[in-house]
């Protein structure tokens, strides 16, 4: 199991699961769903959370989509994004690609962007 620094859930399951204990576990929850727009769309993960807006770019590659793509990934560096080739083709296709992957800091500052732009679109400023 990969820890991460100051990870809640790694954790815990280092400090308190021992062999032979009991995990209740389920698979990943919650709602992604990709509107059908022509409005510009924000791609925005960190980690790997990256799955279920990977696949949203898929869904827009086989549209031949002439949305505004603003693809944000977070992470520590090309090591840390284990799908970075694959996003990198995927938004190489598209034509309206207008951020890729940026560390931390400036994706606050397309955060920024996007809200002034968008006169504050769907992201808080």
């Amino acid at each position: 199991m990969k820890q991460e620094p100051h990870g809640a859930a790694g954790e815990y399951l280092r400090g308190q699961v021992r062999i032979g204990d009991s995990l209740d576990v389920a698979a990943p929850r919650g709602t992604f769903f990709l509107n059908e727009s022509d409005e510009p769309v924000v791609l925005l993960s960190a980690g790997v959370g990256v799955t279920p807006v990977l696949s949203m770019l898929h869904a827009l590659v086989q549209m031949h989509s002439t949305r505004e793509v603003w693809w944000l990934h977070g992470a520590r560096d090309g090591s840390e994004h284990p799908f970075a080739l694959e996003a990198r083709t995927l938004l190489a296709r598209l034509t309206t690609v207008a951020v890729r992957s940026r560390t931390a800091d400036q994706q606050l500052m397309i955060i920024k962007e996007w809200n002034t732009r968008y006169e504050g679109g769907y992201l808080p400023s």
